[in-house]
């Protein structure tokens, strides 16, 4: 009768390691892949090592829409930021808070850009 040996069984489990431990640091993807596939390590350390993967696209996402919210109406961006600017120096020294400015700016309504096209039109 022949015993099974090491070589049948497949690779072990400290190879593995390796090959998975080696892989997160050199082909990030493959290695994660491979750790949930191959390793029987805690959720926790499995989540942990993901987190890369699912904060660096919510980064550039979250950049993009910055982007885009700063450049949808950027004339009320500039006069909002200029009222702010104006309400902080005027209040400087008597002990009034940022909010107040922050929230005395925002509440301002300023004209869009189409609404501006219509009243220029008009007249």
């Amino acid at each position: 009768m022949v015993k099974a040996t090491k070589s049948t069984e497949g690779i072990s489990y400290d190879t593995k390691t390796l090959i998975v431990v080696l892989s997160l640091f050199i082909i990030y993807p493959v290695g994660i892949i491979l750790m949930y596939l191959w390793m029987k390590w805690k959720l926790w350390i499995k989540l942990l090592l993901s987190l890369p993967i699912i904060l660096i696209p919510l980064t550039f996402i979250g950049i993009f829409m910055i982007a885009v919210l700063a450049t949808v109406n950027p004339r009320a961006q500039i006069q909002k930021g200029q009222c702010v600017k104006a309400c902080q120096e005027r209040n400087a020294g008597q002990g009034i808070k940022e909010n107040t400015c922050f929230e005395e700016c925002n509440n301002i309504s300023l004209p869009t850009p189409a609404v501006e096209e219509l009243q220029n039109t008009e007249q």
